[in-house]
């Protein structure tokens, strides 16, 4: 067990960036990902029970910056304020189940291409969201949903449609069944 100070100045240090590029990945710009990663790195490092192992503390900073995400995403579809969606979102789903203590975490995530962000970029945000949910970090539809506090239907739909989008953009053929994992390579690295 690390103690709680090297845990999070080792998040804080070695992990901003990865977690800046996930946040990216899951959000769409830059500057909202910074602030979501700076967002759920507080909230992390407000709770020292969550700094005994680093896997821990960033597999909930992770969580956070779904969670913000996901309530912003139900937000915009509905007539919600971000923090009421939130509260729904906390309150529906026990988003946790997704993001054990244990899970592996790789050290450094490949980062998707450029083509492939800008695809991402073109999609609503629910989309993005189920997208990278279950493509990127390789959960299921049930967890996605879970996780999301959405319907196994909803999230199955937005991946459809996301997949779709994107498979139009790059002239890709990839599948948005439920077992089958996009590959994020570029194009032509089959």
């Amino acid at each position: 067990m690390a103690d709680t100070e090297s845990v999070a100045r080792a998040l804080v240090t070695e992990r901003f960036n990865a977690l800046v590029g996930y946040a990216r990945v899951i959000a769409g710009t830059e500057v909202d990902a910074e602030a979501m990663v700076r967002e759920a790195l507080v909230d992390t490092l407000a709770n020292p029970r969550l700094l005994t192992q680093a896997d821990v503390a960033e597999l909930h900073c992770r969580r956070a910056i779904v969670r913000h995400v996901a309530a912003t995403a139900r937000a915009a579809a509905s007539d919600l304020s971000p923090h009421d969606a939130a509260k729904a979102l906390i309150a529906d789903a026990d988003p946790d189940a997704a993001f054990r203590p244990g899970a592996e975490v790789e050290s450094e995530p490949a980062s998707p291409p450029d083509d492939l962000l800008a695809a991402l970029d073109r999609l609503k945000p629910l989309e993005r969201l189920c997208v990278a949910l279950r493509h990127l970090e390789n959960l299921s539809v049930a967890q996605t949903a879970h996780v999301l506090g959405i319907s196994e239907a909803s999230v199955r739909g937005h991946v459809g449609a996301g997949v779709g989008t994107i498979n139009a953009l790059l002239g890709t053929q990839e599948s948005p069944d439920e077992d089958a994992f996009v590959q994020v390579v570029g194009r032509g690295a089959r």
